[in-house]
């Protein structure tokens, strides 16, 4: 694409976005929903921000080699080893996303797409097909259920924990909330840190819908947690055991609305961005929001930041929002800022 066509529809993007048209709705979300269930065509419409549809196919069950470039991020680069699109996912594209020059070269007809399709990747060996996992994983669900109890009770019984629920029971007048909704967690079978951040995160919400029944005196409080990355073994505990019911991008964003608690500590989608446009939750637990920060380090390079911060995310928080600090908790909830609704303002007049 010329370069002069690049910067015309940067142009174009930003004047959208600054005319306040939402980049994100439910109706786009359920409308892609609504294509993927009943699919018989394996094709999936999705309209651009300038009105146009594009066309993507649907090609789960797709074998491509490990070593394409389209897995460079894959540690494994043996010939032995393949990739197979298990099922369709989400990808959400924001106005950072939409204004880099390189992306409207690499996919020019993707160039007002603020919705794609993309794919939860298993890696195999080409020739046994057993399963090839980029992050080791614990040997038997006993060991998951074992590290995944002991971070409960670590949760339970640490200073940060209390912490959090201290500031929540401080806050003047709390919103009612009538589910939780958790965005990516991550697996608990990661037999790494990140298994263990994850057992942690998972544990928070635990004692968030805990604390949130006995303060409201509910006896049932559901909470829903999305991420491709659970398998079976995060299935009989998470929601067999614990009561968290497990559901697919995006329907737990279709879930969120103004009675909800939102929890997502830096997920690989741009899950602020995306909240910011459909709904105004009673609670969101997230990365602090920096105003200002954009994609770019000072010297003109893209600086690599999967759930971005943006003006309109900026305003929502600034006009609707109370802000409370919390400590750096870098194994769990590292940079996270608790974000509650303010009560409604009298109108005037």
């Amino acid at each position: 694409m010329p370069a002069t066509n690049i910067a015309a529809d940067i142009f174009q993007v930003r004047r959208i976005y600054d005319s306040g048209v939402p980049f994100f709705t439910k109706q786009a979300l359920r409308d892609v929903v609504r294509q993927l269930e009943g699919n018989k065509n394996n094709k999936v419409v999705i309209t651009g921000l300038d009105g146009k549809e594009v066309e993507f196919r649907i090609e789960t069950g797709k074998v491509l080699p490990a070593h394409s470039p389209v897995f460079d991020s894959f540690e494994s680069q043996e010939t032995s080893t393949e990739a197979v699109w298990r099922k369709v996912t989400l990808r959400y594209y924001t106005i950072h996303h939409l204004t880099i020059p390189e992306n409207h070269r690499l996919r020019p007809e993707n160039s007002y797409l603020t919705i794609g399709i993309g794919y939860a990747v298993d890696f195999r060996n080409s020739r046994t097909r057993i399963q090839v996992t980029r992050i080791p994983r614990m040997p038997s669900i006993d060991h998951v259920r074992y590290r995944y109890a002991m971070e409960k009770n670590l949760w339970q019984e640490s200073v940060q924990g209390s912490e959090l629920l201290y500031t929540l029971s401080a806050v003047p007048q709390l919103p009612p909330i009538s589910k939780i909704v958790a965005f990516a967690c991550g697996s608990l079978t990661w037999d790494d840190e990140g298994g263990t951040r994850n057992a942690r995160q998972h544990a928070v919400v635990l004692s968030l819908r805990q604390f949130l029944k006995d303060k409201q005196q509910r006896l049932i409080l559901p909470c829903l947690i999305q991420d491709p990355e659970y398998m079976d073994w995060d299935r009989q505990l998470l929601q067999d055991q614990d009561g968290m019911v497990i559901v697919d991008d995006p329907e737990g964003f279709l879930e969120v609305d103004d009675q909800t608690l939102v929890f997502a500590i830096a997920p690989n989608v741009p899950v602020r961005q995306v909240i910011a446009d459909i709904a105004r939750p009673g609670i969101m637990i997230w990365d602090r929001i920096v105003p200002n920060l954009r994609p770019f380090d000072p010297d003109g390079s893209i600086r690599v930041e999967t759930d971005p911060s943006s003006p309109r995310l900026e305003e929502m928080v600034r006009d609707y929002y109370w802000e409370y600090e919390l400590s750096n908790d870098v194994e769990c909830i590292r940079n996270a800022r608790v974000y509650v609704r303010k009560p409604e303002q009298p109108q005037a007049g």
